[in-house]
Protein backbone atom coordinates (compact mmCIF):
# COMPACT_ATOMS: atom_id res chain seq x y z
CA UNK A 1 0.00 0.00 0.00
CA UNK A 2 0.84 3.43 -0.66
CA UNK A 3 0.86 5.55 2.50
CA UNK A 4 -0.45 9.45 1.59
CA UNK A 5 1.17 11.77 3.27
CA UNK A 6 -1.61 14.15 5.71
CA UNK A 7 -3.44 16.88 3.33
CA UNK A 8 -4.30 19.43 6.88
CA UNK A 9 -4.56 19.68 10.33
CA UNK A 10 -7.97 20.14 11.78
CA UNK A 11 -7.93 23.07 14.01
CA UNK A 12 -11.62 23.38 16.11
CA UNK A 13 -12.21 27.10 17.07
CA UNK A 14 -15.07 29.14 18.54
CA UNK A 15 -15.20 32.08 16.22
CA UNK A 16 -13.29 31.38 12.96
CA UNK A 17 -12.55 34.98 12.02
CA UNK A 18 -10.52 35.18 14.97
CA UNK A 19 -8.99 32.12 14.51
CA UNK A 20 -8.30 33.26 10.96
CA UNK A 21 -6.82 36.28 12.50
CA UNK A 22 -4.78 34.66 14.84
CA UNK A 23 -3.38 31.96 13.05
CA UNK A 24 -2.19 34.29 10.40
CA UNK A 25 -0.48 36.19 12.98
CA UNK A 26 1.26 33.38 14.39
CA UNK A 27 2.11 31.41 11.22
CA UNK A 28 2.69 33.86 8.31
CA UNK A 29 -0.33 32.08 6.74
CA UNK A 30 -3.27 33.19 4.68
CA UNK A 31 -6.37 31.38 4.48
CA UNK A 32 -9.63 30.62 2.07
CA UNK A 33 -13.14 30.80 3.46
CA UNK A 34 -14.84 27.82 2.97
CA UNK A 35 -19.10 26.84 3.85
CA UNK A 36 -21.05 24.06 2.43
CA UNK A 37 -24.34 22.32 3.81
CA UNK A 38 -23.59 18.47 4.53
CA UNK A 39 -25.44 15.51 5.09
CA UNK A 40 -24.06 13.37 8.23
CA UNK A 41 -25.04 10.27 7.37
CA UNK A 42 -23.45 8.42 10.67
CA UNK A 43 -23.27 10.60 13.87
CA UNK A 44 -23.16 8.50 17.24
CA UNK A 45 -26.25 6.60 15.51
CA UNK A 46 -28.34 9.99 14.13
CA UNK A 47 -28.26 11.55 10.97
CA UNK A 48 -29.23 14.91 9.44
CA UNK A 49 -27.76 18.12 7.39
CA UNK A 50 -26.06 20.79 8.88
CA UNK A 51 -23.88 24.05 7.70
CA UNK A 52 -20.34 23.79 8.38
CA UNK A 53 -17.67 26.70 8.04
CA UNK A 54 -14.04 26.70 7.52
CA UNK A 55 -10.87 28.15 6.62
CA UNK A 56 -8.22 26.43 4.94
CA UNK A 57 -4.46 27.64 4.26
CA UNK A 58 -3.37 29.22 0.67
CA UNK A 59 -0.16 28.03 1.68
CA UNK A 60 0.78 24.15 2.46
CA UNK A 61 0.68 21.04 1.47
CA UNK A 62 0.13 20.39 4.31
CA UNK A 63 -2.96 22.85 4.94
CA UNK A 64 -4.30 24.14 8.10
CA UNK A 65 -8.09 23.84 8.16
CA UNK A 66 -9.74 26.07 10.88
CA UNK A 67 -13.41 24.99 11.80
CA UNK A 68 -16.10 27.45 12.96
CA UNK A 69 -17.53 25.26 16.06
CA UNK A 70 -20.55 24.11 16.07
CA UNK A 71 -23.05 23.80 18.82
CA UNK A 72 -22.79 19.91 19.36
CA UNK A 73 -22.16 16.80 17.11
CA UNK A 74 -18.27 15.78 15.78
CA UNK A 75 -17.72 19.34 15.42
CA UNK A 76 -19.23 20.62 18.73
CA UNK A 77 -17.75 23.35 20.47
CA UNK A 78 -18.20 20.41 23.61
CA UNK A 79 -14.72 19.40 22.20
CA UNK A 80 -12.90 22.67 23.04
CA UNK A 81 -10.49 24.48 21.00
CA UNK A 82 -7.27 23.08 19.53
CA UNK A 83 -6.36 20.20 17.36
CA UNK A 84 -9.91 18.06 15.72
CA UNK A 85 -7.98 15.91 13.16
CA UNK A 86 -4.98 14.75 11.15
CA UNK A 87 -7.02 14.47 7.18
CA UNK A 88 -5.22 12.12 4.74
CA UNK A 89 -6.32 11.31 0.84
CA UNK A 90 -7.32 7.64 0.63
CA UNK A 91 -8.10 6.22 -3.07
CA UNK A 92 -11.09 3.81 -1.68
CA UNK A 93 -12.39 4.77 1.77
CA UNK A 94 -15.25 2.32 2.07
CA UNK A 95 -11.94 0.19 1.60
CA UNK A 96 -9.79 1.42 3.90
CA UNK A 97 -12.42 1.84 6.73
CA UNK A 98 -13.07 -1.99 5.97
CA UNK A 99 -9.19 -2.70 7.00
CA UNK A 100 -9.04 -0.04 9.87
CA UNK A 101 -12.21 -1.82 11.57
CA UNK A 102 -10.61 -5.15 11.06
CA UNK A 103 -7.78 -3.48 13.39
CA UNK A 104 -10.18 -2.62 16.14
CA UNK A 105 -10.51 1.27 14.68
CA UNK A 106 -14.58 2.52 14.61
CA UNK A 107 -15.52 5.11 12.44
CA UNK A 108 -17.48 8.06 14.00
CA UNK A 109 -19.10 10.21 11.18
CA UNK A 110 -19.56 9.02 7.42
CA UNK A 111 -19.90 12.21 4.92
CA UNK A 112 -21.34 10.59 1.31
CA UNK A 113 -21.90 12.92 -0.94
CA UNK A 114 -24.56 12.53 -3.94
CA UNK A 115 -21.82 10.93 -6.19
CA UNK A 116 -20.66 8.86 -3.03
CA UNK A 117 -17.51 10.44 -2.61
CA UNK A 118 -17.04 9.74 0.81
CA UNK A 119 -15.09 10.90 3.99
CA UNK A 120 -15.19 9.12 7.37
CA UNK A 121 -13.88 10.42 10.52
CA UNK A 122 -12.50 7.38 12.79
CA UNK A 123 -13.27 8.27 16.52
CA UNK A 124 -9.73 9.53 18.76
CA UNK A 125 -10.03 6.58 21.18
CA UNK A 126 -8.95 4.21 17.57
CA UNK A 127 -5.57 6.35 17.58
CA UNK A 128 -4.72 7.24 20.89
CA UNK A 129 -6.56 10.03 20.91
CA UNK A 130 -5.78 11.42 17.74
CA UNK A 131 -9.36 11.86 15.56
CA UNK A 132 -8.03 10.71 11.47
CA UNK A 133 -10.34 12.01 8.89
CA UNK A 134 -10.17 9.60 5.76
CA UNK A 135 -11.09 11.72 2.26
CA UNK A 136 -11.42 10.44 -0.97
CA UNK A 137 -9.13 11.54 -3.31
CA UNK A 138 -11.44 12.11 -6.04
CA UNK A 139 -12.00 15.51 -3.91
CA UNK A 140 -8.64 16.71 -4.59
CA UNK A 141 -10.12 18.39 -7.74
CA UNK A 142 -12.59 20.21 -5.83
CA UNK A 143 -9.54 21.61 -3.74
CA UNK A 144 -7.11 22.44 -6.72
CA UNK A 145 -5.22 19.30 -6.63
Amino acid sequence: MTVEPFWHIGILVYELDAGIERFSELLGVTFNRVAADVDVVEDGGTAGSLHLEAAFSAEGPPFYELIQAQEGGIWGRQHGEGIHHVAVWQPEVDRRLEELRAKRATSEVLLRNPEGRLIAYLTPDSAHGTRIELVDARFKADFGF
